[in-house]
């Protein structure tokens, strides 16, 4: 008596369990290049807001750049006012004190006449009595180097009289010089001046002219 036969039924089974098998693979394979295909899309985004953050940096950049641009012509504006204002303010300074020495020149008659002898006045006399020097001057000739008072006979720009002018002359190095001529006058006077400050004369240094009395208007 022989048994069942199996075989068929083996096969029967062994096909569903590789049909089973099979399914699973490709289950699988699928899930997987859905996560490959996942991946994909994620890198694809990455590198996309990689791109997108490169432009920002890039505009950024050229934003910096620009605006470091701007503030250094800012800078450089500001500089040059401030530079503008320095200059202007000692323009004023300088316009401020010529104002002020002209009407000075002007109360004490010191008039550009008088005034284009101050180059000698300036080599003769001490700096302290430039000023001092060309208002006896203005008062005592009007800067005339001709000038003569009929009365006393006194000469010159500083009028000297004949007396004073030999002694004064001679003292300056001037000795037989004309009164009228305009160095000798003024070198004259400037050693006078200074004689009278060397002997303390009681009238002070201008104590010879009768002009000194301008000296404290």
């Amino acid at each position: 008596m022989m048994g069942p036969d199996l075989g068929g039924f083996l096969d029967s089974a062994d096909s569903t369990m590789a049909g089973l098998v099979i399914e699973r693979v490709v289950a699988d394979i699928e899930s997987e290049m859905t996560t490959i295909d996942n991946l994909r899309d994620g890198l694809d985004a990455a590198r996309s807001d990689a791109d997108a953050l490169r432009r920002d940096l890039s505009q950024i950049r050229v934003d910096h750049v620009s605006s470091i641009g701007t503030i250094n012509e800012l800078l450089d504006a500001v500089e040059v006012r401030q530079q503008v204002a320095v200059q202007r303010k000692a323009d004023a300074a300088v316009a401020y004190e010529t104002a002020v020495t002209e009407l000075e020149k002007a109360r004490k008659g010191i008039t550009p006449k008088v005034e284009a002898w101050g180059e000698l006045v300036a080599r003769y006399f001490p700096e302290d009595q430039y000023w001092n020097a060309l208002q006896v001057m203005a008062c005592e000739s009007r800067g005339t180097p001709t000038a003569l008072n009929p009365t006393s006979d006194a000469a010159g720009l500083f009028q000297f009289l004949p007396g004073t002018w030999l002694i004064a002359s001679k003292g300056a190095g001037y000795e037989g010089a004309d009164p009228y001529e305009p160095e000798a006058n003024i070198a004259s006077a400037a050693w006078l001046v200074q004689r009278s400050i060397d002997w303390d004369h009681p009238d002070g240094a201008w104590g010879h002219w009768a002009c000194k009395r301008v000296l404290s208007q």
